[in-house]
């Protein structure tokens, strides 16, 4: 059975394509991204425009959700990537050429490219499969996404041997590359899946209006869960590299060779992850992985040496394979499938944007007050204060978000 629906996930043109692209666009990402905070401290940058670069990068992103979205509702899933990934190409550039923090700020501003394309790439893959096997074919997707990630590790082994601004200027130039074969295969091989029927023409202020009765239902408890999730991970996200590189002495091989290493365990996960998704309630799965951020990332203080990191790794990869917790509030197949059967068709574009923006507005202090208490009394209190605000998002899943009713769909592309 989970064989049989695999191969109808990949058998779609729509998600093989997005699989092989999407998956390369992030691993030009991922072999820098992890090592960005001791890029900047390396140009000159204090830990407090480390975390000033972060709230405006995360909230652009965020922000950058909504437009997206009535973007993907309106002009349809196709036309939405197509505008948004020629932008991915400008940040690189930006970051090549910096010679000051303001810079880099424009280059975060240039990063909510990707987010603007992401309402369309979900949608295009949840509304390519039938609703009963959204939950194994999202994970399925994920999966290859994370296949790439796992040679993210050579990011590290090269910046070990050319240091980090010759490392990561290299990598940008690998971005730029991967972000024109993107555009093309986009423009190439992907099949609309909005009918022209069903593609949105009301106002921006009516596409709002309209989806607020569905929203303010089970996906404003969702959304709710996700705020808090996201406020929690991103208080102490964009300093756990410089705790483990500085503080606990990790070289930036044996960092990276963790992530790796978690990027196989969310890979071996995935497929049992949507597997369970489809089968079971939903909110299980998404609350053991929304357990495992704010606990695994307390575990820095007390674990020193790289073996029991990477146990603390492994889990957090488990947890990232059977409910997404890894991945903020994009969150993985269960995550996903479950905000595909809680809203319509022709919502779902501005519904995943709306989140998105939401997120991103709510969690604007949530770096600097990291860099706050990262800076004026000691690191690990911001440990601390993330795992008490990351776990009170786990009742608000449990006693307020609803498994829908699954509605039997057929898929498109």
């Amino acid at each position: 059975m989970a064989l049989n629906s695999l191969k109808t996930a990949f058998s779609n043109r729509n998600i093989l394509v997005l699989s092989i692209s999407v998956s390369f666009l992030m691993l030009s990402f991922s072999l820098y991204q992890s090592f960005w905070p001791l890029y900047l401290l390396e140009q000159g940058l204090n830990v407090e425009l480390v975390a000033l670069l972060s709230v405006i990068g995360m909230s652009s992103r965020l922000l950058a959700q909504l437009p997206g979205g009535i973007l993907a509702d309106r002009l349809g899933r196709k036309k939405a990537l197509l505008i948004a990934s020629p932008l991915f190409i400008i940040q690189p550039l930006i970051y090549m050429f910096a010679t000051s923090w303001e810079h880099f700020v424009i280059g975060q501003i240039f990063g909510a490219s990707l987010s603007l394309a992401t309402p369309a790439y979900n949608a295009i893959v949840l509304e390519s499969l039938p609703t009963g096997q959204r939950g194994l074919g999202y994970g399925a997707f994920r999966m290859v996404l994370n296949v790439t990630r796992i040679f993210a590790g050579i990011g590290g082994v090269v910046i070990d041997m050319l240091g980090i601004i010759q490392g990561i200027n290299l990598f940008l130039i690998v971005q730029i590359i991967v972000s024109v074969a993107f555009f093309f295969m986009i423009g190439l091989f992907l099949k609309e899946t909005l009918s022209e029927q069903t593609i949105e023409k009301s106002t921006f202020i009516e596409s709002i209006r309209e989806i607020w009765p569905e929203y303010k239902q089970n996906m404003l408890h969702l959304q709710t869960a996700s705020s808090l999730s996201q406020f929690a991970l991103n208080l102490i996200n964009p300093f756990i590299v410089i705790y483990v590189i500085k503080n606990i002495g990790l070289s930036y091989t044996e960092w990276g060779l963790l992530l790796s290493i978690q990027t196989v365990i969310t890979i071996i996960t995935a497929i049992p992850g949507g597997i369970i998704a489809d089968k079971f309630d939903r909110r299980y799965c998404i609350i053991f992985a929304r357990a495992m951020v704010p606990l695994t990332n307390l575990s820095y203080i007390f674990l020193k040496s790289f073996y029991p990191i990477m146990i603390i790794r492994i889990l957090a990869g488990i947890g990232a394979g059977l409910g997404g917790g890894a991945y903020g509030f994009l969150g993985g197949p269960a995550w996903q499938s479950l905000l595909a059967d809680s809203v319509t068709k022709k919502k779902r574009g501005r519904i995943m944007g709306l989140m998105g923006t939401l997120t991103g507005i709510t969690n604007l202090p949530a770096a600097p007050l990291g860099a706050y208490m990262w800076g004026n009394y000691f690191p690990e209190l911001t440990f601390y204060i993330s795992m008490i605000i990351g776990t009170t998002a786990l009742p608000v899943i449990y006693f307020f978000v609803k498994e829908p009713r699954k509605r039997k769909t057929k898929p498109n592309g």
